[in-house]
């Protein structure tokens, strides 16, 4: 990430570095589980990141740190990518939008959404990622 940080530097994008550690990953995790028992989240409506979601586990380490991961075969990275994301945003302070460039950014949204996922709802959801059906599984680990 840090070359294509830089680019964006270069480009004028405020870009902050992300160090995985266990520490910035419990701290990540923590505040996402908090933002979806909050209902102050909003996730896309795709099987890949629900699925992601719902096998997402912590175990405890011998030291009392959690170790976050998926399971043995799965993936992770569009929840970790999440996580990241919501670091980046949960702190800032709000500033008014452009309720008309806002609008036009949903309806496009929508429609993309719409047409990849053959559904009408926009692609948005409020339901929490474990009151998602898993739909075909082994176990925790989803099946496209």
């Amino acid at each position: 990430g840090g070359v294509l940080n830089e680019e964006l530097r270069r480009d004028g994008l405020p870009v902050r570095d992300w160090v995985t550690t266990n520490s910035s990953k419990a701290e990540a995790v923590g505040a996402l589980q908090l933002a979806f028992e909050q209902g102050v989240i909003r996730i896309p409506n795709d099987p890949v990141v629900i699925g992601e979601l719902q096998s997402f586990e912590g175990k405890p380490l011998p030291g009392g740190l959690m170790r976050y991961s998926h399971p043995e075969g799965g993936h992770d990275d569009c929840v970790l990518a999440l996580c990241i994301a919501w670091q980046g945003v949960a702190n800032k302070k709000r500033r008014a939008l452009d309720a008309g460039f806002m609008k036009q950014i949903a309806t496009i949204n929508a429609s993309l959404t719409r047409s990849a996922t053959g559904g009408d709802d926009g692609g948005m959801t409020d339901r929490l990622p474990s009151e998602y059906p898993l739909g075909e599984h082994s176990g925790n680990r989803w099946r496209m």
